[in-house]
């Protein structure tokens, strides 16, 4: 018998996506730039807007960004444009996404489901850890996440009627995620169709069916015509871009080749522990939730009756399929978990409806718990963006509050601030690319104007400073383990 969710259970949970997506906006105009992938993206983007370099980005004035394709920093750039380069410009085009990618994913589940499981998958998804984060962040991720949705949902749609129109969208998603992501596109949504079709024995019908032509040639129109652009304005971003980031950075440890940031070494299997932390935290509550009604209906079980069982394997392959090829990676972060959400977040709404009784003329308490949980994340969510705007707690992930703190000093714009031991972005993006990273601060000691030279950095870095040089620094800020620091006048 087929859940149904009444108009008083449906209700609270339609205002609470939109509640929770005007608080994540607000989390986006209040919260910081963050160090160091957020700022990082969100400068390169600046650099865009100003300085007109829209064919291959910029990591610094005449060094190009090799490591990623344009099209998320198109956006972000273009909000820019709109809203300008502060908290809110680089953030406005992904949050438009994500509100665009709930649409189409609660659409989906609908069609494929129900009303009552496209309501829940929507709710598990939009607040899931890992989506609440990327929605509002400047990054590639959620734009990544939208073209693969696009290219999973069609091509399921095209399993089903075997439309050109689906065919050629999902050859449309792929050119979209190959200038997102590159080739990333392929091992997270390629690589589990492939898998699903092999178990189903469906490659026949399947690709025999396809318009390969003219979805090649739409794909090849999306995507190609930068790729030979970006090769012939900057000789050998193919080679770095496609061996050095497809496949060292995941098969070396500490990869050395990595031009604009660190290898992170993971251990081998940490995907599958950023799984649990990005679909956070329903990857504990719907366990719990199923273990204590346990005597009700399976629903994965119900689920993998005849008629349903290829959707529901269709849907494990794209949560699992990823995870196992990435399982031997060590140099993956925790957003890699990202584009299983949507199926995993379905998965969970399937099984969570199966332990409804049908039968019973008992509410079950799921509906209003799982809203009251989402409420509670938007308003933890909300609450931080007010924490963060204490520079003591702040200064810990951006150094937005030092760089105001320079301009308060210096209004007239006849200052410097210079960062010390290491380069930081966002005091680059707020600062519109106007500091430097430095190693010594002795060649300003003979500046007649060395009191408009200050410095930001570590305070552990600074400190092994010489003596004779630490004596020439006047301390103006200090905040946890970072310090804001001005040379002392020349004395007479």
């Amino acid at each position: 018998m087929q859940y149904k969710l009444g108009r008083n259970q449906a209700k609270p949970i339609i205002a609470f996506l939109i509640i929770l997506l005007c608080a994540r906006v607000v989390g986006a105009v209040m919260i910081p730039i963050m160090d160091d992938t957020e700022a990082r993206y969100a400068e390169i983007a600046r650099k865009m807007v100003t300085g007109g370099h829209w064919i291959v980005p910029q990591f610094d004035n005449g060094v190009p960004f090799w490591g990623k394709p344009p099209l998320a920093f198109w956006l972000s750039a273009g909000g820019i444009a709109l809203f300008g380069a502060g908290e809110f410009g680089p953030r406005a085009p992904i949050l438009v996404l994500s509100a665009i990618l709930l649409f189409l994913f609660w659409r989906f589940v609908k069609e494929c489901e129900d009303t009552a499981t496209a309501h829940f998958a929507t709710v598990l998804l939009a607040t899931s850890a890992v989506f609440l984060v990327s929605a509002g962040a400047v990054m590639t991720d959620l734009v990544l996440l939208l073209t693969l949705f696009v290219m999973m949902s069609t091509c399921w749609r095209f399993s089903r009627d075997g439309g050109v129109r689906n065919g050629l969208w999902m050859f449309a998603a792929l050119g979209a995620g190959l200038i997102t992501k590159g080739l990333m596109i392929l091992a997270v949504g390629g690589l589990p169709i492939a898998v699903w079709l092999t178990l189903t024995k469906k490659w026949k019908s399947f690709c025999g069916r396809l318009p390969w032509v003219s979805g090649l040639a739409l794909a090849g129109v999306i995507a190609v015509p930068w790729y030979v652009a970006a090769e012939m304005k900057t000789p050998g971003f193919l080679h770095y871009f496609f061996i050095g980031e497809h496949f060292s950075r995941f098969l070396e440890p500490g990869w050395e080749g990595d031009r604009y940031g660190w290898a992170r070494g993971q251990p081998f299997g940490m995907i599958w522990v950023f799984y649990l932390i990005g679909l956070a935290p329903w990857s504990v509550l719907a366990p719990a939730y199923l273990f204590f009604k346990r005597h009700g209906p399976d629903g994965l079980r119900g689920a993998l009756q005849e008629e349903r069982r290829e959707f529901v394997l269709f849907l494990l392959c794209w949560v699992l399929v990823p995870a196992m090829f990435l399982t031997f990676a060590r140099n993956i972060i925790w957003t890699y978990s990202l584009p299983a959400a949507p199926a995993a977040a379905l998965l969970l709404a399937i099984a969570l409806k199966g332990s409804w009784n049908a039968e019973s003329s008992a509410p079950d308490p799921l509906p209003m718990a799982m809203m009251a949980a989402g409420v509670i994340l938007g308003a933890v969510f909300v609450a931080g963006g007010f924490v963060l705007q204490n520079p003591k707690w702040v200064s810990q992930v951006t150094y937005q509050p030092f760089v105001e703190k320079f301009k308060t000093l210096c209004p007239d714009k006849t200052c410097r601030l210079w960062c010390f031991g290491e380069r930081i972005h966002s005091a680059e993006y707020y600062l519109r690319g106007q500091t430097k990273r430095i190693e010594q601060i002795s060649p300003f000691f003979r500046d007649k104007n060395r009191a408009r030279h200050f410095f930001i950095g570590l305070r552990t870095v600074v400190n092994r400073l010489p003596p004779r040089e630490m004596a020439q620094l006047e301390p103006v800020q200090r905040y946890g383990k970072v310090g804001l620091w001005r040379l002392k006048p020349k004395a007479d």
